[in-house]
């Protein structure tokens, strides 16, 4: 099973009256997780966001099923799209993990390089190595285009606007210093990568 974890600002923990937030995304298929955990981080930046700008008018309660709705919601989807792509005759297994393979890669190659993820050589070639084709590896780097042009991706905050403590976090983060979980990311402050 798979969860979710994130640190909470300082100003907004102590309006939750604890650190970090937690929930279990009901799933062991990491695939799907990679999708939630993008998802639930676009949900927390809009909570995140509406906070700083005392825009924030609901519960702690409130905010903690609104996360747990993205994850029903999504769940549901996916498992309508599951059984409507099984009940077609020209329903094409192989074809439906490739898709995923593709997905996976795109959702870990955003949780490595932040926002701007591409597809480096050394990403070609590992990808070539689980027997990928060129087209297959394409059409990640258009997967990865795809979800920030919907703006499925969080993005960094102005930099200018952070204190010197976000600054070093976003920095230390983005050079890939420290331990994280899965798709974890620096929330003390703004780091959005």
């Amino acid at each position: 099973m798979y969860y979710w974890r994130r640190r909470l600002p300082n100003a907004l923990a102590s309006w939750f009256h604890r650190r970090h937030l937690f929930l279990s995304l009901q799933t062991s298929d990491p695939n799907f997780a990679r999708r939630l955990v993008v998802l639930l981080d676009a949900k927390l930046e809009e909570v995140v966001t509406a906070f700083e700008h005392s825009e924030m008018h609901l519960t702690p309660p409130q905010v903690d099923g609104l996360l747990r709705d993205v994850v029903t919601q999504h769940l549901n989807k996916l498992e309508r799209l599951s059984a409507a792509a099984k009940s077609f005759a020209n329903f094409n297994a192989a074809q439906a993990e490739r898709d995923d393979r593709r997905a996976a890669w795109a959702y870990g190659l955003l949780h490595t390089q932040g926002s701007r993820a591409v597809v480096r050589p050394t990403d070609e070639t590992q990808m070539s190595a689980e027997g990928m084709t060129a087209v297959e590896i394409a059409a990640v780097q258009d997967h990865l285009a795809m979800l920030r042009i919907n703006d499925l991706v969080p993005r960094a905050r102005n930099p200018a606007k952070l204190t010197r403590r976000q600054q070093c976090a976003c920095q230390r983060k983005q050079f890939g210093v420290g331990a994280g979980h899965l798709f974890s990311r620096n929330v003390d402050g703004a780091c959005a990568i």
